[in-house]
């Protein structure tokens, strides 16, 4: 995650789905707590925000947020844990992610620490999950999410397409979450976009799934149907 990212089309479709699986908006209960782990790089596609007619009724008072910290001097993250869009009381991990081995273990094991009483933790690298052996500040490492899943943690990680087609690359990700992480319950796989599209992975642990779904289906159903698409069997 990266400031430049901040308030875009992909943060307006991320907050959304997080605020509707919470029980944030619509409104449900119960809520479910939520924590996120902003995998945030230190660095020195906003034109939904002149489209308000498509979007503002998805959800308005994230809209509205949104457009008030791009428009500002304000577009870092900083400014999305303090706008409390998220709920007042989700917890941030926003510490840069460290170079080397070593370094990655103790900042992922701090990130955890954090994240210790959440329901749902948020995995936001700015390009997804990354399925070899080698270490990036780009993705998240999948024995990195595992870490979270198996102490009984619902996981939602933001993730990126890349040159294969869509349905061959959502199916990879399923394929590799199988073989690591042995989830409890399928993976549930959501796009968001036609516009340079990008997908959130979720994976419910059984004591949540019945809810997440119910809130999935009723997201699908509103106003965020038309920018939001559930791969088949996902």
């Amino acid at each position: 995650m990266q400031d430049r990212f901040v308030g875009d089309i992909g943060d307006f479709g991320k907050y959304g789905l997080l605020r509707a699986l919470t029980g944030i908006y619509p409104e449900a209960a119960p809520r479910l707590s939520l924590g996120v782990v902003w995998y945030y790089r230190e660095e020195k596609g906003l034109d939904y925000l002149r489209k308000s007619e498509e979007y503002r009724t998805c959800d308005e008072e994230l809209f509205s947020h949104l457009n008030k910290i791009v428009t500002g001097s304000t577009r870092t993250i900083y400014a999305i844990e303090e706008s409390e869009i998220l709920g007042g009381e989700t917890t941030f991990y926003s510490t840069p992610i460290p170079q080397g081995k070593s370094n990655r273990s103790n900042w992922i094991s701090a990130a955890m620490a954090s994240m210790q009483e959440k329901d749902i933790v948020f995995i936001d690298p700015d390009n997804g999950l990354s399925f070899g052996d080698g270490m990036s500040s780009k993705h998240a490492l999948l024995s990195e999410v595992n870490q979270f899943y198996k102490r009984g943690q619902t996981i939602i990680i933001y993730q990126s397409f890349w040159h294969q087609t869509q349905d061959e690359q959502m199916a990879n990700w399923k394929e590799n979450i199988h073989r690591v992480i042995h989830p409890q319950k399928p993976p549930r796989i959501i796009r968001f976009g036609p516009h340079r599209p990008r997908a959130f992975i979720i994976l419910p642990v059984a004591r949540h799934a019945k809810k997440i779904d119910a809130r999935l289906r009723k997201m699908l159903k509103g106003p965020w149907h038309p920018h939001f698409t559930r791969y088949p069997g996902g």
